[in-house]
This record gives C-alpha cells, sequence and structure tokens, in this order.
C-alpha cells in the first residue's frame, strides 16, 4: 500500500507543480 502510496504521490506531483 505505501508503495502504491509513493506512486501516486510521485505521479501527483507533476500535477502539482503544474497547477502551481
Amino acid at each position: 500500500v505505501i508503495a502504491k502510496r509513493l506512486l501516486e504521490s510521485k505521479k501527483n506531483t507533476p500535477h502539482v507543480y503544474l497547477s502551481s
């Protein structure tokens, strides 16, 4: 589960940066 959360976080990071 943690690995999946980390993967999602890494995939979401770019989105957050784009949103910023």
